[in-house]
């Protein structure tokens, strides 16, 4: 057996008990798909996990089932949030030394020199994160056209879904979103996106989430899509504390500047909130499907309406 299979073989038996309590099986699993490390049976098989730690040995399974590499992609998905899983990174690294790399041979040549005819050429001091040119389009699908987005990557993107029901603040429930977020849920994962959603969060957990998702590299894939369901006002977002979180600062984490790994690339937000207190009556339709009883109903509307009218007309003139 490779000396290295072996070493890696016994990490993981170390690693078991360590996972169970710190890793979070149902995020890492995302980018570990992204780089072809799980299959989507073990891919949903972590996400339907009832908890944290069944989620953590349906990943561990996976993990067995691959080679010593495995770990080190493990642990270059960590790193990208270094940060909150720098502890976890040095246990992983402690049962699991990373593979010392090969110097390459000293060389003489002088390293190319690109030329401008009116401009010298500017220096890249530190690597861009900026996304890889696609690869040429394949025959019968729509990536290469101009007028419509490559849609090919695997998953297609991160989705996020913030679903708001129960407010400590005094507002009352939104009875009936958890049958829309698990929808939500179920199509984005249809729609091949590695999807994640969280329930009831605070207006400081909502700005987290939305710079936490931003931070990620995006480089391997085409989209990201966000949906909120919550109580909301024009332009603002309740969280379950009472704080109203503006919906352009949210956005505006997935700007050019903020997360260049997603330029040139959509981002779509989905928002499920009211907007203010005024209601839309809405406009008569020329034709219905409901036929007659469809228009007896706009008629009672309109009625209703000029009586409502009419009466506060009559307490302005008195």
């Amino acid at each position: 057996m490779d000396p290295r299979q072996k070493e890696f073989d016994a990490a993981l038996r170390k690693l078991t008990p360590v996972f169970q309590r710190q890793l979070a099986a149902k995020d890492v699993r995302h980018d570990l798909y992204g780089r072809d490390q799980l299959t989507w049976n073990e891919y949903e098989r972590i996400g339907v996990a009832r908890t944290d730690g069944e989620a953590a040995d349906e990943l561990m399974k996976a993990l067995r089932r691959r080679d010593s590499r495995v770990l080190d992609i493990l642990v270059e998905c960590l790193a990208e949030q270094q940060e909150a899983n720098a502890d976890l990174i040095h246990k992983i690294r402690n049962f699991f030394p990373e593979k010392p790399r090969p110097t390459p041979p000293p060389t003489n040549d002088p390293e190319p020199v690109t030329t401008y005819d009116d401009w010298p050429a500017p220096v890249a001091t530190t690597p861009t994160s900026h996304p890889p040119i696609p690869p040429p389009p394949e025959e019968g699908t729509d990536v290469g056209r101009k007028d419509a987005y490559k849609m090919s990557s695997k998953p297609r993107g991160m989705a996020l879904i913030i679903n708001n029901r129960n407010f400590t603040c005094g507002m009352k429930e939104r009875v009936g979103t958890n049958k829309d977020a698990e929808n939500l849920f179920s199509l984005f994962n249809w729609l091949g996106l590695a999807t994640m959603r969280k329930d009831n969060l605070t207006g400081k957990a909502i700005t987290k989430e939305f710079e936490d998702l931003s931070r990620r590299d995006h480089s391997a894939y085409d989209c990201v899509v966000i949906a909120l369901l919550t109580h909301g006002i024009s332009g603002r977002l309740y969280s379950t504390d009472g704080d109203l979180v503006p919906i352009e600062e949210l956005t505006k984490c997935f700007d050019g500047v903020n997360c260049p790994s997603l330029i040139g690339k959509p981002k779509v937000f989905i928002v499920q909130a009211c907007r203010g207190g005024k209601f839309d009556y809405g406009v008569d339709s020329e034709s219905t499907d409901g036929g007659d009883t469809a228009a007896d109903d706009n008629e009672q509307v309109k009625e209703l309406m000029e009586k409502q009218v009419t009466q506060t007309l009559e307490q302005l003139s008195r």
